[in-house]
């Protein structure tokens, strides 16, 4: 979730899209063992994707303080979508696509208030 990068580059209106609701929180992965195995000539790789639930956690609780605070404006699902990352089948593609922009228009006039358009 690049906030940080787009605030570093001095922007100040930000939007996030996340896939997730807000009361979500990453468990860590039961696939250490196969990281390590396959990622074997990348230890740093490994180790990152063995921490990746706390990057993760930290950075929704960064958002969730920062859009508290009115410095960034959050689209969200309003729970689960029942998903997975490489979903492939074009039906459930579009599902979450027309729930992710009902969400968008439930929130478009505050979206343009946070924009000032």
């Amino acid at each position: 979730i690049p906030y940080e990068y787009v605030e570093s580059l001095g922007y100040d209106k930000n939007v996030a899209i996340l896939t997730q609701p807000y009361d979500y929180v990453k468990k860590k992965s039961s696939a250490k063992i196969i990281y390590d195995i396959a990622l074997k000539k990348y230890p740093h790789i490994a180790k990152k994707m063995d921490e990746r639930h706390i990057t993760y956690n930290n950075m929704t609780r960064d958002i969730k303080e920062k859009e508290k605070a009115g410095t960034l404006f959050v689209i969200r699902p309003p729970e689960a979508l029942g998903i997975h990352r490489t979903e492939k089948n074009p039906d459930e593609l579009e599902r979450v696509y027309q729930i992710g922009r009902s969400e968008a228009l439930k929130h478009l006039d505050e979206l343009k208030d946070y924009l000032e358009i």
